[in-house]
C-alpha cells in the first residue's frame, strides 16, 4: 500500500464546499482519510463529502435532518470496527475484513482504466470556526486488464436513499441496484433504539429476490450476529444489514438477474432518515 497526501483544498472555510482533483496516477484509489483541525471543526461539521468521477457522483454521505453527514459516516466506520479518532474521518473504497488479500482490493478504483478525473469535496458546516484540512489517500497497483474486458472493473459505490415515513409498518425501500453487487446497507433512523433483548424502532429488516428472503432479522438477532459472526459493532440509530457478514464476498446480493427485489425495513412508529447502499458497480452504471 502507498500513502500520499492528496493536493491542499481549495476553499476551507465556514459554509464552503472544500474541493480537490485527485491525480490520477497509474494507481488504484484504496480510500482516503480527511484530517481536520482549527478553533472549532468536527465530524459534527462536516455536512457532505463526495467522490466523483467527472460530475458523476459514485460515493456520498449527507446531511439528514439535524444528523451531519460526518455523524453517519462515522457510525458506518465504528459498525464496521474502522479505527475512531476524533480528528479523522475515513473513506475506504477497498474492504479492510475480507478474508483473504486479493478479495480486499475489489472495490478500489483503478485510475488507469477511467477516462474521467476523480474529485473530493467537503461541505463545511456555517458552524466551523478557522477550520483547517487536508487528505491523505492510499493506493496499490493497477489492476491490469482482463481478457474478458480489458476496461472493466467493480468499484465501491455509496447509493443515498432519503426515506419518511408517516405510521409504523412494513415498508418497500425504492433501491434499484441497476445490476450491481449489494454488499451491506446502513439505515439511519431517528427513532428509539434496541439493546439485546428489545428490538428499537426498526424492529427487523428484510431483503428479498424473486421472493425468497436473503436477509431476515429482527433487531435483538441482528445485533448478536453482527457481533458474533462479523465482529461488527451495533451502533446507535443505525440497523446494519451486512450481506458480507462473514468476511466473504461470495455472500454480495447478486442482482443481475433479479427479477423482483425488497429491501423492506419494518418500523414500529413513524420515522425518517437516509439508507446508505454500499454496492460493487460497474463506474458509469449508478451514481448522479
Amino acid at each position: 500500500m502507498r500513502s500520499m497526501r492528496l493536493p491542499d483544498f481549495n476553499p476551507v472555510a465556514p459554509g464552503a464546499t472544500a474541493s480537490l482533483k485527485i491525480p490520477k496516477w497509474a494507481l488504484t484509489l484504496l480510500g482516503f482519510s480527511l484530517r481536520f483541525g482549527g478553533t472549532t471543526m468536527t465530524k459534527a461539521l462536516i455536512n457532505r463529502v463526495s467522490l466523483k468521477l467527472g460530475t458523476r457522483t459514485i460515493w456520498q454521505v449527507v446531511t439528514f435532518g439535524s444528523v451531519a453527514g460526518g455523524t453517519i459516516l462515522d457510525r458506518v466506520n465504528r459498525s464496521l470496527n474502522i479505527f475512531d479518532d476524533a480528528n479523522r474521518l475515513s473513506c475506504w473504497l477497498y474492504d479492510r475484513n475480507m478474508e483473504s488479500g486479493p478479495l480486499k482490493d475489489i472495490g478500489g478504483l483503478d485510475m488507469t482504466k477511467v477516462s474521467d478525473d476523480l474529485f473530493l469535496e467537503v461541505d463545511i458546516a456555517p458552524g466551523a470556526s478557522a477550520p483547517t484540512m487536508y487528505a491523505n489517500a492510499y493506493f496499490t497497483g493497477p489492476q491490469g486488464a482482463t481478457p474478458e474486458d480489458p476496461n472493466g472493473q467493480l468499484i465501491t459505490k455509496l447509493i443515498s436513499l432519503p426515506y419518511s415515513f408517516a405510521s409504523g409498518g412494513r415498508f418497500l425501500l425504492p433501491f434499484e441496484p441497476k445490476g450491481a453487487l449489494v454488499k451491506r446497507a446502513f439505515l439511519q433512523f431517528t427513532g428509539s433504539n434496541g439493546t439485546t433483548t428489545t428490538n428499537g424502532n426498526v424492529s427487523r429488516f428484510e431483503v428479498r429476490k424473486n421472493g425468497s428472503p436473503m436477509w431476515e432479522h429482527d433487531d435483538q438477532e441482528n445485533r448478536f450476529a453482527l457481533q458474533e459472526i462479523g465482529k461488527r459493532v451495533p451502533i446507535n440509530n443505525q440497523y446494519l444489514v451486512d450481506m458480507t457478514l462473514e468476511n466473504n464476498l461470495s455472500g454480495a446480493l447478486v442482482t443481475a438477474d433479479a427479477q423482483s427485489l425488497e429491501f423492506a425495513p419494518t418500523f414500529t412508529a413513524a420515522d425518517s432518515g437516509v439508507c446508505l447502499f454500499e454496492v460493487l458497480d460497474a463506474p458509469y452504471n449508478l451514481g448522479n
